[in-house]
């Protein structure tokens, strides 16, 4: 089994940010993106990440509740992306983001 401590320590402070935040790119350059927190396993509460892409940034905010997960994303509007969440009985929850621009929620409970 490889160890995963030295995984880590090998990663620079913003691909950790993006793994925590659990943003993905789908295409190059970010065009089709996915936000998959697993707040669950790194016992984070909550995380953060800019991405600059050639387009703009791409903002996630993240944030676990007693009542849920809620998750805020800010994309330019040539990106596509979805949010993505698996419950705790093993449901999995995608919420589709509209090409728009300003925040977009999606909350999971």
């Amino acid at each position: 089994m490889p160890d995963q401590t030295s995984d880590w320590a090998s990663r620079s402070a913003a691909e950790s940010q993006r793994v925590f935040a659990g943003l993905r790119p789908l295409a190059p350059g970010y065009t089709k993106f996915v936000v998959e927190p697993v707040p669950e396993a790194y016992g984070l509460s909550w995380a953060s990440v800019d991405q600059k892409t050639e387009n703009g940034y791409i903002r996630v905010r993240w944030n676990q509740t007693d009542s849920g997960l809620n998750v805020r994303v800010k994309a330019p509007r040539s990106a596509v992306g979805q949010v993505a969440y698996t419950t705790s009985d093993g449901t999995r929850k995608v919420v589709d983001l509209q090409a728009k621009s300003g925040w977009q929620q999606a909350s999971f409970s």
